[in-house]
């Protein structure tokens, strides 16, 4: 059996289908079976899972007595905060409104055989649409609660950050050879937003290409 690579699932892009280390990956071997990660019912089951794991807390806490009004309103009023700066960051903001540009594409050109023909980039393109802002939003987090004392380039926010823009630069390359394919004046509006986010990134984030992704950049 092959030798897991600790910490590799947390700085990748969740593709395991097409990953060369899934068989070194803990998350990867225990996901290699399923066929569903992708499907909406995956994300549906994914959220009552959430719901369910919430009722438990509960239940957990009122079975040790913990009650969550010890929970102080400073750490709620810190925590919705830092929860309303980064939704509100320009970043995670532009990267919004690229997903919802790449639903509109879809929905009045994705039947096209033009568009159809480039299947495998349409492909990675829907596979990193919401990935991108997920990944933005977590490295913005990271980077309010650690600017204090974590230094270096070797950080979790730079980590999230790196593989935000593998993300963008993988679009990138995806909607080039769409429009080549189908010359929509649409793509170059996406382009355009993921170019800006490309620089704003890297602005935000200038040590994060030099972040050692365990096994991926070894």
């Amino acid at each position: 059996m092959s030798q897991i690579i600790p910490f590799i699932h947390n700085y990748c892009d969740r593709w395991c289908e097409r990953c060369e280390f899934v068989s070194r990956c803990s998350v990867g071997l225990s996901s290699k079976d399923s066929t569903h990660t992708r499907s909406t019912e995956f994300w549906d089951e994914l959220g009552d899972n959430m719901d369910k794991a919430a009722k438990m807390l509960k239940e957990a806490m009122e079975k040790h007595g913990i009650k969550a009004e010890s929970i102080t309103d400073e750490d709620k009023m810190e925590t919705e905060i830092k929860q309303l700066l980064t939704e509100s960051n320009p970043l995670v903001q532009l990267a919004e409104i690229y997903a919802k540009l790449v639903n509109q594409f879809f929905e009045f050109y994705g039947d096209k055989a033009s568009v159809l023909s480039v299947s495998d980039c349409v492909g990675v393109v829907k596979w990193y649409q919401y990935f991108i802002q997920v990944k933005l939003s977590r490295a913005l987090s990271e980077l309010s609660e650690n600017l204090d004392y974590e230094s270096g380039f070797q950080t979790d926010y730079n980590g999230s950050a790196k593989i935000a823009l593998l993300s963008v630069k993988f679009s990138i390359e995806s909607w080039t050879t769409i429009y080549a394919a189908s010359a929509d004046n649409l793509i170059l509006v996406m382009l355009i937003a993921l170019d800006k986010l490309k620089k704003s990134i890297l602005e935000a984030f200038p040590d994060c290409e030099k972040f050692k992704r365990p096994g991926f950049d070894d």
